[in-house]
């Protein structure tokens, strides 16, 4: 399975066309913003480890707040700080450690993802993958993390995982697609993130079961 997926992360990624079946319907007619100079460079750990012979991930709760992302289910994660770090996998590694406690090794990272740009707060997040031998010890910073989110990867590989719903904004109805999970819904730019994820990792699975 591991071999698996670090040869799939190795080819072109999927990127934009998966992304974006988990968009909003009126993401770009709402969102025109593109990425530009005053972009905010962030990236965000995408963890994956076994238990109990399963394959898990983990998604953090962010506290509610006055901001476009609060309340929300996220990768651990958050915005380049040029102090700090040198690339945008130190940031990864970094905010990892201080939201959940888990310290990755540059050798765990087994591969990225596609850059995503978040209009709304106009972060641009390049996602990395890291495989970790034993399942980790979360040690959340309350601050930045309400709750800490296992799930298995089959479980949100499942069909009836995605779903979608209507939504009411300025007397405009759209539709969120998301990932219904252990009563939690994961929506946005997480979701987009999730899917390529996924996409990438589902051959794997069926390779296992041959």
């Amino acid at each position: 399975m591991l071999n698996s997926l670090i040869k799939n992360l190795s080819k072109p990624l999927p990127g934009r066309e998966v992304q974006y079946q988990m968009a909003p319907s009126d993401r770009e007619d709402r969102f025109k913003k593109t990425a530009d100079k005053k972009t905010i460079e962030s990236a965000v750990m995408i963890l994956l480890f076994e238990e109990k012979g399963e394959l898990y991930t983990a998604f953090i709760q962010r506290p509610q707040y006055n901001g476009p992302h609060g309340g929300q289910i996220s990768f651990p994660g958050g915005k380049y700080e040029a102090e700090a770090d040198n690339n945008l996998q130190e940031t990864a590694i970094r905010e990892c450690l201080e939201e959940v406690g888990v310290n990755v090794r540059k050798e765990n990272i087994i591969g990225e993802l596609s850059d995503l740009h978040i209009p709304v707060s106009n972060f641009c997040v390049k996602p990395y993958v890291a495989f970790l031998e034993k399942p980790p010890k979360f040690v959340i910073d309350k601050t930045e993390v309400d709750e800490i989110i296992k799930v298995k990867i089959k479980d949100l590989l499942m069909p009836e995982s995605k779903k979608i719903k209507p939504y009411n904004i300025n007397n405009t109805e759209i539709i969120v697609p998301y990932f219904d999970i252990i009563n939690k819904e994961i929506w946005g730019a997480t979701a987009m993130i999730l899917n390529e994820l996924l996409t990438i990792i589902s051959p794997c699975f069926q390779e296992n079961k041959d």
